[in-house]
């Protein structure tokens, strides 16, 4: 069963304290936050059924989206629901046989649920098809060692380039000496706080499109540079990771490096095309650089394929102001106030519109 079956097979609300449904998982979101966003808000918090709908929510927005189905999965066994969460992982590794973060987390469940053999057993289908990947044989390495294997577990160790510990060591603590620690899936969901813990930096990058384009601190600007580093060194090593890419693109764009961060956009786009953010963050880059038109088009892409969103519309109706279209800029407004009518953005610019 495919990943978009499985969202509607599965639908799940969360209750109130008498038991009765608050929420819809196919209505887009209240607050302007994103549904990804909205989500992982809810899994830190603990409620798990919110977690759920907003998840889904964000799978139905993009399919494939790993950062949605690693939360997604987390919700579900954080909710002692183990089965959809081994169905959503082998729906993933089955479309997505190429990435090597979703053989990982699929085995990392199994080894959570004491399934040792069935851990190692989904690491070696992922190798088949991942010969080199480093993650995956840093996994089993982990995994062979924990079991007293230490010497199957050296000979994948040997397989991984050598390098420092950095952000995806944080997050992969590999075996040193015959440890058994790996990274918990309760955990891996938001591996974005292991590159920098100032809360405002983390607010700058994970901003869907940061509308905050003051002048960086040198201090800022220095870790950014740094996050751009280390994300581009794990990208070498795994470039069919769109997360990571838009999350490259954005830090790039934040540095204003215009030109790197679409072609991270670009890269992100061809391992994911329906990363709906990757294409806001394109339009958004054109529009830096005065291409409003290709602006426009990007995001009108997203409205013919049914991508119909309240937050695509306000991005639509800003670039159409920005050029002069007035009357269209109104018409985007209204259609995402009909979709979100606590969108208080959107009422902010129909304001200034009618000025």
């Amino acid at each position: 069963m495919g990943l978009l079956h499985l969202l509607k097979a599965n639908k799940k609300q969360p209750k109130n304290e008498a038991g009765m449904n608050t929420a819809d998982p196919i209505t887009p979101p209240v607050q302007t936050k994103l549904p990804l966003e909205q989500g992982l808000d809810h899994l830190r918090a603990g409620r798990h059924d919110h977690a759920i709908v907003a998840l889904r929510m964000a799978l139905q927005r993009e399919p494939g989206r790993f950062a949605a189905i690693r939360g997604l999965a987390t919700a579900h066994l954080q909710a002692n629901e183990p089965t959809p969460a081994r169905k959503l992982l082998d729906a993933y590794t089955a479309e997505h046989p190429m990435s090597s973060e979703g053989w990982r987390l699929a085995a990392q469940l199994e080894w959570k649920l004491l399934d040792r053999p069935r851990a190692v057993e989904i690491l070696y289908a992922g190798l088949k098809r991942l010969p080199q990947s480093a993650v995956l044989h840093r996994q089993l390495a982990v995994f062979l060692s924990a079991d007293g294997k230490r010497g199957q577990a050296a000979a994948h160790a040997k397989n991984q380039p050598a390098q420092p510990r950095d952000i995806e060591s944080c997050l992969q603590a590999a075996a040193d000496g015959g440890g058994a620690a790996f990274a918990p899936l309760a955990a891996d969901h938001d591996w974005l706080e292991q590159i920098a813990q100032d809360s405002i930096l983390l607010k700058a990058i994970l901003a869907p499109l940061s509308t905050d384009l003051s002048p960086l601190t040198g201090q800022t600007r220095q870790m950014l540079q740094d996050i751009e580093f280390k994300l581009a060194r794990l990208l070498d090593a795994q470039p069919d990771h769109a997360d990571r890419q838009l999350l490259l693109a954005r830090v790039q764009s934040r540095l204003d490096a215009i030109p790197a961060a679409m072609l991270s956009c670009q890269r992100a786009l061809r391992t994911s095309p329906n990363l709906v953010e990757a294409h806001r963050l394109k339009a958004n880059l054109h529009a830096r650089i005065g291409e409003i038109d290709q602006a426009i088009a990007t995001l009108q892409a997203l409205t013919q394929r049914g991508i119909d969103w309240p937050d695509i519309h306000y991005d639509l109706a800003a670039l159409e102001r920005q050029r002069g279209q007035t009357a269209q800029a109104r018409s985007h407004l209204y259609s995402a106030l009909r979709l979100n009518p606590q969108f208080q953005q959107a009422h902010d610019l129909l304001t200034r519109c009618a000025a």
